[in-house]
């Protein structure tokens, strides 16, 4: 009788240690997921900010798109790269285009 309740007993620890190793497992996946993503460092410098007058627009709106394009992930999602374009325009403008800056938030 005390031979099978030992094969019961080994059983039971091996199950024991193999689910250990897998809640252990889980948890770090769980730690890794849940880790803040880090993001690329940005490889353009900052563009200098557009102050409204027709001919610089020329050069800036290249530039911008470049700094998008490149650094697009160091800069975050489409609301973070749309707020990196609306830093990157001299107050002046961004007084212009505020109605468009308003509609776009209140549509999502």
């Amino acid at each position: 009788m005390n031979d099978p309740l030992q094969q019961l007993r080994a059983e039971f620890q091996q199950e024991i240690t193999a689910l250990r190793a897998e809640v252990q497992a889980l948890r770090a996946t769980v730690n890794l997921l849940a880790a803040p993503a880090s993001r690329p460092k940005p490889a353009l410098p900052i563009p200098t900010k557009f102050d409204g007058k027709a001919p610089r627009f020329k050069t800036w709106l290249p530039t911008i798109k470049a700094k998008i394009r490149v650094d697009g992930q160091a800069i975050g999602d489409n609301v973070a790269r749309f707020y990196f374009v609306w830093d990157n325009l001299e107050p002046s403008v961004q007084a212009m285009v505020l109605p468009q800056l308003s509609a776009a938030e209140d549509s999502g």
